[in-house]
This record gives structure tokens, C-alpha cells and sequence, in this order.
């Protein structure tokens, strides 16, 4: 909770408190001033941090409580007060009890979440760019016209302190609204993200204490944003690199482009799991799009795009990672020859049948119920009719997808056969490589997250993912791959066994 939210809740125990005590001349004396600290903190809060419905009964219970001691002040100096009986103030100061103890548990349980303090010594900036790329026509969404993306960059920042920080929602609502809408909620119960502030200086100019930095493309998931991968952005940066978040439009909850265009996702979900060719036809755009945004970055670091950035982005050492399908654009941009390393955090491949496996640097991190999954087909599982009506698909269609997960893991074993990696987390689930996992202690609950500690599984994938690219990209190696367990007892490395690849099984399906 923020420190006026603190500071109102802890006001109206005390008005609380005063209600419960006897009618004395001391509680008649100090309702009136406690009322006025509690408006006073009320109107702070509202002007520093911003209202949020969760907060709605102390911010009446406040004024009520002013109105009526004023009124009480004004009343005493003409005639006295008449007493109201036990039976009726009894039950009401009760139910504001609990009143306030609801409001209370929704502040914390639904929090204007904070983001991890980055980790390296840089200050971190950002600023958002938008790219047209003439060459290609839009073939996701159905409004046509030339491929557009957002990018927002994030990199080590002279500091400044008249700078504003940025806020991990630029957009604001439109980006919310269409996030809850995919968690099946009301926009309203997720209104005060727009609160939460990164740690970053918006427009900032890089820092020159080097004379250029590393560059990261940073991949979101399908019908995600990019800003729940900010956390591991900012601290890259402040590790000195310059990350680039590439956004995917019509394959994201929103996107918002600087004439005032919202565009939302178009992209087939259910296609998506039941065409492989759809899944790599969208890819491809993905792929181009990264593409695309590295060739606009060589621009940039030519002076040829954008200013404050040339001769700053060392083109020789460039790495991609993403999250779900973003991590698999990051292995499908691995043949291209500027990119030297990447990691997919717990996503599915594209593109890769028929291709030779990566022998660059690439690291495989998965959540656990992925890992599990994977390794359950790779070791040759039959699922029963049951699994299959759960899962909404037949055993024809579970045939052709075990097939194409089949190709899958067998071009994720060869990759590994290139001293290559794959790690997993303990306790982990999809979202927990997000910084949706931040936002509630509700979520592992609500199955949106494992049950691992939010801010505990942000810090082992943000010291992951910067062990990684400091050791291929810079030759600074930390020891931390070589040793995941000594580190963090919830990582687990999986390299070997699916080095193995498939296992032969002579299983039938279970009835």
C-alpha cells in the first residue's frame, strides 16, 4: 500500500476507536481535529497518489464523519444533543467496522503494485517510438494498410530529476480495459494499474559513461502488451544494455498509436492452437517485425532515425528473448546474422520444421507445468478420453498436435546438443515470466500464477536472463548457468534429458 492510503486507513481506526468510547468531553474534543487530519490526508492522497475504488468507504467514512462533527460543533452552541440509543449505534458502528476492515483487505489484496528496484548501477530511462515498415502490408488485422509497431526502448540514463517517471501503463485505461476483458473482469478492478510508476525517466538521455551498449529485442506474449515484460527491461538497462520492446499490433490486448488509433487483437486464438500453418503464418509477421525493428536500430545508431543514439548501440553484440510467443519469435530471428544470442522463456517454436536446429547460444526456460508437460510427451504419454473431452479436442486433433510437439521437442534437443541450456522453475506457471505476477497475492490462487513468491520468481528470471546475455554477449560469466540450484533451489535443469529427445513408446491409448 502507498504511504497516504496508509496513513488514511490508520485515521479512520482512530475515528473508529473515538466512536466506540463513551460520549466524554474528550471524545466530543478530539473527534473534530482527528476529522480534519483525516480529510486533510484524504485530500493528499487524492492529489499525490490518485483515488482507487478499493478505498471508497474510508473516503466516505472521512467525510461523513467531518460534515457530522462540524455539524455537532455548530449544534452544541444552541441547544444540547439528544442521546441515541445503544440498539441503533451498536449495529451500525459495527457494520462500519467491517466496513472498513473490507476496504482495508481490498487495498492490500488488490495493491498499486510496485516493480523491483533494478539491480545494476545504471539509472534507467525510456522513451516509446513509432515505425511504419513501407515494405510490408498488414496482414493480421482487417483495417489493412502498411505494417505499423511500437517500440518502447529502455536503456542506462544520465540521471535527471526534473524528468518524469515513467508509468508502466502509458496508455493508461485503453491498454487495461482490454486486459481485463481477456481475465474476464471489469476494467474498473484493475483501474489502478495506472498508478504503478517504473523506475525509469521518460525521454531521458542515455548515458555516456560508455562509449556504446549492448542491444536486447525484447518479445512480448500472443494477445499480451508490452508492458509486462518492463521489469526485466528495466533491469537490463540498468545493467547497461539497451533493450528494445518490439510490440506485435492485432496480436496484443491493445495498442496505441500516436494519431490516437487503438487497435485490438485480431488474431485467431483457437485457429492458432489448431493450425500449424496459421500459427506460422502469424509467426512470420512476429519474426519481420523484430527484423524489421533491428534494421530501424542500425538506423538509429548511424543517425540515419531518431537522435541520441548514434554510435551508442553496439551492433556487434545483440541478443532477442521473449515471453510465450515472443520467445518463439526469439528462436525463429537466430539464423539471422546480426543476432548472437536469445532465450525463449516457456514458449512454443514456430517456423523451425524442416529448419537445422540453432547452434548460437540459446537458453530454453520454462515454467514447471510446461516442463512437465513437454516431458510428458517427449517420454511418449497417451492421454485418456476424459484428458481429451477436458481439453476440448479429439484424439484425431490430438494426434496431429502430439506430432507437431514431436518435431518440436526433437529440434529443441538438437539445439541443446550445441552446448545449449534448458532450465525450469519450481513452482512456477506461465505468467510467473510476466509482471502480472506482481500485481496480487490472489493470483497463484486464481490460477493466473504458480505458487511461487511473485517477487521471488521476478528476481531468478531477471538474474537468469542477465546472466545469460552478460556471458554470451560481454564474456562476463557469472557462474550462476553453470550451477542454477547453488543460487536459486527452485531452478532445475532439464538440458540432459532432452538432449535424449523422444523416447520410443509402444503405449496405447488409455479408454
Amino acid at each position: 500500500m502507498r504511504l497516504f492510503e496508509i496513513m488514511l486507513l490508520a485515521s479512520n481506526v482512530l475515528l473508529l476507536v473515538l466512536l466506540f468510547m463513551p460520549n466524554t468531553a474528550f471524545r466530543r474534543q478530539t473527534l473534530l481535529p482527528v476529522s480534519g487530519i483525516a480529510a486533510a490526508v484524504l485530500l493528499v492522497h487524492f492529489l499525490a497518489e490518485g483515488g482507487r475504488w478499493q478505498l471508497l468507504v474510508p473516503y466516505v467514512m472521512t467525510l461523513v464523519f467531518l460534515a457530522v462533527s462540524i455539524y455537532r460543533l455548530q449544534r452544541r452552541a444552541s441547544s444540547p444533543q439528544r442521546r441515541v440509543s445503544a440498539w441503533i449505534t451498536l449495529p451500525l458502528k459495527s457494520l462500519l467496522t467491517l466496513a472498513i476492515l473490507a476496504s482495508a483487505s481490498l487495498a492490500v489484496l488488490l495493491p498499486v503494485f510496485s516493480l523491483p528496484e533494478p539491480t545494476g548501477p545504471y539509472p534507467t530511462g525510456t522513451r516509446i517510438i513509432h515505425w511504419v515498415d513501407e515494405s510490408r502490408e498488414e496482414t493480421i488485422g482487417a483495417a489493412g494498410g502498411k505494417r505499423e509497431i511500437m517500440v518502447q526502448l529502455w536503456y542506462p540514463a544520465k540521471p535527471d530529476r526534473e524528468l518524469e517517471t515513467a508509468p508502466l501503463v502509458p496508455e493508461g485505461m485503453e491498454i487495461l480495459n482490454a486486459l481485463a476483458a481477456e481475465m474476464r473482469l471489469s476494467g474498473q478492478l484493475i483501474s489502478h494499474w495506472q498508478y504503478t510508476l517504473t523506475h525509469s525517466a521518460m525521454n531521458a538521455e542515455l548515458s555516456g559513461e560508455q562509449p556504446s551498449y549492448p542491444l536486447i529485442l525484447l518479445n512480448h506474449g500472443m494477445g499480451t502488451a508490452r508492458f509486462l515484460q518492463t521489469a526485466q527491461a528495466e533491469n537490463l538497462a540498468s545493467h547497461g544494455y539497451i533493450v528494445a520492446s518490439v510490440e506485435h499490433p492485432y496480436s496484443t490486448l491493445a495498442s496505441v498509436f500516436p494519431d490516437g488509433r487503438v487497435t485490438h487483437n485480431e488474431t485467431d486464438s483457437a485457429r492458432m492452437v489448431k493450425s500449424v500453418d496459421y500459427r506460422e503464418e502469424v509467426g512470420s509477421v512476429w519474426t519481420e517485425d523484430v527484423r524489421f525493428a533491428l534494421g530501424q536500430l542500425e538506423k538509429m545508431n548511424i543517425g540515419q532515425a531518431e537522435s541520441g543514439f548514434t554510435g551508442k548501440i553496439d551492433m556487434s553484440r545483440v541478443g532477442v528473448m521473449g515471453h510465450s510467443y515472443g520467445g518463439a519469435a526469439s528462436y525463429d530471428m537466430m539464423p539471422d546474422d546480426r543476432v548472437d544470442a536469445g532465450i525463449d522463456m516457456d514458449g512454443t517454436l514456430y517456423g523451425f520444421r524442416g529448419d537445422p536446429a540453432v547452434t548460437k547460444p540459446f537458453l530454453f526456460f520454462y515454467a514447471e507445468d510446461t516442463f512437465n508437460a513437454y516431458n510428458e510427451i517427449r517420454q511418449g504419454k497417451s492421454y485418456t478420453n476424459a484428458e481429451l473431452e477436458k481439453m476440448g479436442t479429439t484424439r484425431e486433433e490430438m494426434a496431429e498436435q502430439l506430432k507437431i510437439a514431436g518435431l518440436e521437442i526433437q529440434q529443441i534437443s538438437e539445439t541443446l546438443k550445441s552446448n545449449n541450456q534448458l532450465l525450469y522453475m519450481d513452482g512456477s506457471s506461465h505468467y510467473n515470466f510476466t509482471d502480472l505476477q506482481l500485481a496480487s497475492p490472489l493470483l497463484p490462487q486464481l490460477g493466473f500464477t504458480g505458487p511461487i513468491d511473485g517477487e521471488r520468481s521476478t528476481a531468478i528470471v531477471n538474474q537468469v536472463v542477465l546472466d545469460f546475455f552478460n556471458k554470451h554477449l560481454l564474456g562476463q560469466d557469472g557462474g550462476l548457468l553453470e550451477n542454477p540450484g547453488s543460487a536459486y533451489p527452485e531452478l532445475r535443469d532439464g538440458t540432459s534429458e532432452f538432449a535424449e529427445g523422444l523416447q520410443e513408446t509402444t503405449k496405447k491409448p488409455k479408454e
